[in-house]
């Protein structure tokens, strides 16, 4: 009997955990049994060490008959004719019994039982290797069962392991949720308080303008007052310089009015005081008669 190695069905440079399941395992084996009981059967080219001190002395297995007892048995150890036509219905093949468990499971995992012929006479040679074929059948199938209970373990670990990782999956979710949320929050908290704060700024530039336009306004209006009250006191000044050029021109024509009045007042007067002075000196002639000195002020009063 060979053995054979089972190996994956992709190359080794894939996934190192392929997708597969129990039942691909079992098609597996079940393929496996079929192709190691479609083989011929091949006899071990060592057998152990524990068949070196087995004789050819021993008795065999006897399949007892009804109608014959243990002396015919011994007549058999004897020899006689009668012995060794009776060894033909009672001796049949040896083999042992010790390690074999015939059981239901066994059964189902070996799907069909090699038949032994326990009335044909087979030498000790080829009951060994029989017997040493039986219990590597065993053997194989106590491996089957063991790795078949390996995988399952392994199988209920990963199922285990997957849910697990689900587990912490879900919880990372939740976790992520409650970080998103968090940061969803802060987000907008931020949003309101950048908002808030651009809406003051510009609420703040619009109160600066609108107080620089009503400064503006306000000094447009100081100025244009100003230039109006200038205006006004220009207009005033030329108004004053004017009544004051009128007044000086009346006072100069009053004055010139006066001093023409005067002069004249005076040349009257000059001239009634001169008449009035001749008439003296007329008067004064008169009385005197001519004196030189009398006529000369008379003559120097004329021409004046």
């Amino acid at each position: 009997m060979g053995f054979e190695r089972v190996e994956l069905r992709c190359p080794r440079d894939l996934d190192p955990r392929p997708s597969w399941t129990l039942g691909d395992v079992l098609a597996e084996l079940d393929a496996l049994d079929a192709t190691r009981r479609a083989a011929p059967p091949t006899p071990l080219k060592q057998p152990p060490h524990w068949v070196n001190g087995v004789g050819t002395r021993e008795k065999a297995f006897v399949m007892r008959v009804d109608g014959y007892d243990e002396d015919d048995l011994e007549d058999e150890d004897d020899g006689t004719s009668a012995g060794k036509s009776r060894a033909l219905m009672a001796k049949g093949a040896r083999f042992s019994c010790n390690d074999l468990q015939s059981s239901d499971s066994e059964d189902e995992l070996d799907g069909q039982v090699t038949p032994y012929n326990l009335m044909e006479k087979r030498d000790l040679a080829k009951s060994i290797l029989l017997e040493l074929e039986s219990e590597h059948h065993l053997k194989v199938q106590e491996e089957v069962r063991s790795k078949l209970a390996l995988l399952e373990v392994c199988h209920q670990n990963e199922i285990h392991r997957t849910i697990s990782a689900f587990a912490r999956l879900q919880k990372y979710a939740e976790s992520r949720k409650e970080i998103d949320r968090r940061l969803d929050v802060h987000f907008q908290r931020r949003m309101a308080e950048v908002l808030d704060k651009h809406l003051s700024m510009v609420q703040r530039d619009h109160e600066q303008k609108s107080q620089i336009v009503e400064r503006r306004i306000r000094d447009d209006a100081a100025l244009e007052e100003a230039k109006r009250k200038e205006q006004a006191v220009k207009e005033e000044k030329l108004r004053q310089e004017r009544a004051q050029q009128e007044a000086e021109a009346r006072q100069k024509e009053a004055a010139k009015l006066a001093a023409e009045a005067r002069k004249t007042a005076f040349e009257a007067a000059k001239k009634e005081a001169a008449e009035k002075q001749a008439a003296k000196l007329r008067d004064a002639a008169a009385t005197s008669q001519s004196s030189p000195d009398l006529q000369n002020n008379i003559a120097g009063i004329q021409q004046i």
